[in-house]
């Protein structure tokens, strides 16, 4: 499959956009926050915008209105975070939802850990990490400006990742090395098969 030189050339434009996102995240936390509450917008926003077109493509018969109201209620959130007050509303709540995660992790790694696995073995690491885990968690509850640091340096390494991945695909495809577009292709030999 042949992809036009524009896409390429947008790769690379998107890969160094993510990568610089990334960096600056680095450097100011709080727009981490941000752009993780802008995500979740954008995201809610597309998820209504599918429910609703999934309602409206059905016939009349098999509608459903739950469908129709979870699409108008994800959109009208996702509008709310976007361009409303919702943004800075959800950057606040991320760190406490980061830290109630790890905490539940953590606590559900102790139970695990404390059953018997393999013949009655248990795994004192797994035991020990997990404890660990869960005071970190703790701690992060009760100090949400850490919180929202370890949110942001997390959110800026995947981005980082993500825009290195985005540059280094588009010197693929620009060098021509054929690369696999969707899950019925394969390469073998240097060429791209279609497996159906």
């Amino acid at each position: 499959m042949e992809i036009k030189k524009q896409t390429k050339w947008l790769l690379l434009l998107s890969g160094i956009g993510i990568l610089a996102l990334g960096i600056t995240t680095i450097a100011r936390p709080h727009a981490g926050l941000i752009t993780l509450a802008i995500f979740f917008g954008v995201v809610l926003l597309f998820a209504g915008i599918s429910e609703i077109a999934a309602y409206s493509s059905r016939d009349k018969a098999n509608r459903s209105g739950g469908m129709l109201a979870s699409g108008i209620l994800s959109v009208l959130f996702g509008i709310w975070i976007m361009f409303g007050r919702g943004m800075a509303v959800v950057a606040t709540i991320i760190p406490f939802i980061f830290a109630i995660w790890v905490m539940a992790s953590g606590i559900t790694r102790i139970a695990d850990s404390l059953s018997p696995k393999d013949g009655g073995k248990r795994s004192v690491w797994q035991l020990v990490l997990a404890i660990i885990s869960t005071m970190f968690g703790f701690v992060l509850m009760f100090n949400p400006v850490m919180s929202a640091v370890v949110v942001s340096i997390i959110t800026s390494i995947m981005l980082i990742a993500f825009g290195i991945g985005t540059i280094h695909m588009f010197f693929v495809l620009r060098k021509g090395i054929p690369v696999a577009t969707n899950e019925n292709e394969i390469v073998a030999d240097g060429k791209v098969i279609e497996t159906e």
